[in-house]
């Protein structure tokens, strides 16, 4: 959060969106915006937004979203994809363990790996820069779907001939074949 709120002191106008079922509670509600707060963000500028109350399909949330911003040390992998796959750009800190690496091999098959990060001071500046450039947020929602489309993550049947000859070489090596 500390990391977020930095992001977003540089980026006056920026809204924090989380989007989840939980946000109806409000006691997480005032806990969350008050870690904000406490780093000098207007509780105004955290909004919550409750998809399964609106009965609005999750995906159809990004059309919302300039950019996300990934958690860590623990980064993302399903809404990393979710969010390439509906055309907003993720910007992520990797660090040296696999659970910390998730979104920059998934932003790395994706061709944009200039959205993962090593250092916070390296994840604001990017996500500063990617936040003052409209032109830059719309080439990437013309383009990230397409990428994603194109990627490892979608090549099912690449995907599966891959897993049927290491599981053929891994019976073989076995002596079973």
């Amino acid at each position: 959060i500390e990391t977020w709120a930095e992001v977003m002191r540089q980026v006056p106008d920026s809204t924090m969106l989380l989007v989840q079922p939980r946000g109806r509670s409000m006691k997480l509600r005032e806990n969350l915006v008050q870690l904000f707060v406490d780093e000098g963000i207007e509780a105004d500028r955290v909004a919550f937004f409750d998809n399964w109350a609106s009965r609005k399909y999750h995906l159809s949330c990004y059309d919302d979203i300039d950019s996300s911003l990934d958690t860590f040390p623990l980064t993302g992998g399903t809404t990393t994809i979710e969010a390439l796959h509906m055309g907003v750009p993720v910007v992520s800190m990797r660090g040296p363990a696999m659970h910390q690496r998730i979104s920059h091999a998934i932003l790395c098959g994706t061709g944009v790996p200039e959205l993962s990060v090593e250092t916070r001071e390296e994840f604001v500046q990017t996500a500063v820069s990617l936040a003052s450039d409209p032109e830059r947020i719309q080439t990437y929602r013309a383009t990230l779907r397409d990428k994603m489309l194109a990627s490892p993550f979608l090549d099912f049947v690449g995907y599966g001939r891959d897993f049927a000859d290491t599981m053929e070489g891994a019976l073989k090596k076995a002596g079973y074949r």
